[in-house]
């Protein structure tokens, strides 16, 4: 009765969470973490927790029973964000304009997911692009204060994200399509270079991921396997990252 009644408040989107978190612990760690530092998680959390369960009450407001089961949930992460978010505009009133930086991805990913187009390329590169503006935003917050830094933070975390949305829709959805496939290891290809080019050391973490990209796709393994690897790239990115910036 317990997990139903938690189900109901925590979204079976399990690749979510690694979106959320990456960026988050990869800007806040290359800082020096205080408890604003906490304080923006939870709002971060809610701002996702808000989004998702907004747009499901919406996508199913005129079934009775499935829109209420979605508006409780959302009215609640609502709550939690107006709070938290305030608190954080009173400390630091930039933060306001900064947040802005999210709606136009974050428009992308709704607008796609109103029209039942959730899983698509253009969604799931829409909410990679806008967590990745998390790990500058987490790293400020965290007092850090090297613009150079600040955007190699962001580089990487967007090159990880991305590099998951593609090589998650080659191996799933579209496991079927050689080109999707060869896109992901080209992308992962530039990837590497790119990460390279910022600290040879991220060349641990870029080539996991290209090999991962590479082989698992031939493996014809079941989400949950594929899944236990994306969590084992995802932890190498934020440690390595962490070492090598």
């Amino acid at each position: 009765m317990h997990n139903r009644a938690a189900a109901r408040f925590i979204p079976p989107e399990h690749g979510a969470w690694a979106l959320l978190l990456v960026p988050y612990l990869v800007g806040t760690l290359a800082g020096q973490p205080s408890w604003w530092s906490l304080v923006l998680l939870v709002a971060w959390l809610a701002a996702y927790l808000t989004t998702y369960f907004t747009l499901r009450w919406w996508k199913t407001r005129r079934l009775r029973h499935r829109g209420s089961r979605f508006r409780v949930p959302a009215l609640m992460y609502a709550s939690v964000l107006t709070v938290t978010g305030a608190v954080l505009v009173a400390w630091r009133p930039w933060l306001l304009g900064a947040a802005l930086a999210f709606v136009p991805f974050e428009a992308v990913a709704a607008t796609q997911s109103v029209r039942g187009k959730e899983r698509s390329w253009v969604a799931g590169i829409a909410s990679a692009t806008a967590a990745s503006l998390m790990s500058p935003l987490a790293y400020w917050v965290a007092s850090g204060n090297r613009v150079g830094l600040a955007s190699e933070l962001f580089i990487v975390t967007w090159l990880a994200l991305v590099g998951s949305v593609l090589h998650v829709k080659s191996t799933i959805r579209e496991r079927d399509n050689v080109e999707a496939r060869r896109a992901s290891i080209a992308f992962h290809i530039v990837a590497l270079v790119i990460g390279v080019l910022i600290n040879p050391l991220l060349s641990v973490s870029f080539g996991f991921l290209l090999a991962r990209a590479t082989v698992v796709p031939q493996r014809g393994w079941r989400p949950a396997q594929i899944g236990t690897v994306e969590i084992i790239g995802s932890a190498l990115v934020v440690v390595v990252t962490t070492f090598a910036l």
